[in-house]
Order: structure tokens, then sequence, then C-alpha cells
């Protein structure tokens, strides 16, 4: 069971490590100098961004099942 829970661990903390990243380094937001309307933003998201995003959530998502499930297969 530790086992298990060490790797559900593990694969949280990398999942939002990638992801807080990517809020970082991934998307770039800049005013839109075409815009009828001033103040309108124009955001860029970066490909090689979005697929590491991708990744890293299934990977929190099957760190949080991962837990989940050590957590009620320890229960008695």
């Amino acid at each position: 069971m530790f086992t298990i829970t060490l790797l559900a661990t593990i694969f949280q903390v990398l999942g939002t490590i990638v992801l807080a990243f990517f809020s970082f380094y991934g998307i770039k937001i800049s005013d839109n100098k075409d815009a009828y309307i001033e103040g309108v933003q124009k955001v860029e998201i970066s490909g090689k961004w979005l697929r590491a995003s991708q990744t890293a959530l299934v990977v929190l998502v099957i760190g949080l099942v991962l837990s989940g499930g050590a957590s009620l297969g320890s229960v008695p």
C-alpha cells in the first residue's frame, strides 16, 4: 500500500508542477492591436505547452485515482 501511495503522490506533484509551468510559460496574453474595441486582449497558447499540460492533467487525475483507491483499500 505504501508503494501505491508514494506513486500517487509523485504523479500528483509532477502533474501540478507541469501545470504550474504551463500557466507561467505556455500562455501569452497581449493587447490586440487589430481589435475594433480598445482593451481587447489576444491569448496565444504554445502547442508544445498545450500537449504537456494535457499529459500532466491526465497524470494528475491518475494520481488522484490511485490515492483514492489506496485510501479506500486501507479502510477495514
